[in-house]
């Protein structure tokens, strides 16, 4: 019903991040129709959060929080969804990434999917 797509694009020289360009989060959530809300962004964040361009490595961090008030649950209380990215691009090429899920409360059928993409420039060395 909601999701955070992070997505982290970075160049290298064979041993450091030269460059760190065009990251971003996107979200997607399911509204209903009044006079319910249904889910929405509560807040998001985007940040580097270790590393540097000249390091071997640059960290990129993107996190999301929705809430809903709705059909499942009028109050408003109920429901709440943090996610958590973080995507590391190495100076040698190559990358890692970690991602956590927190559901407050979850319904039959619901299930969580992860994946993990760069968009790797290459070498410039």
């Amino acid at each position: 019903m909601n999701a955070l797509y992070t997505s982290y694009d970075w160049s290298d020289n064979g041993s450091v991040v030269t460059t760190s360009n065009n990251q971003w989060n996107t979200t997607w959530y399911h509204t209903e129709a009044w006079p319910s809300r249904g889910w929405w962004l509560d807040y998001q964040q985007l940040y580097y959060s270790a590393g540097c361009n000249g390091c071997t490595s640059r960290t990129l961090t993107g996190k999301a929080g929705f809430a809903y008030q709705g059909v499942f649950d009028p109050t408003g209380t109920l429901f709440y969804n943090t996610y958590v990215n973080t995507m590391r691009g190495q100076g040698n090429g190559g990358y890692y990434c970690t991602y956590s899920v927190n559901w407050r409360h979850s319904a039959p059928g619901w299930h969580s999917q992860q994946w993990c993409a760069f968009g790797y420039n290459g070498s410039s060395g």
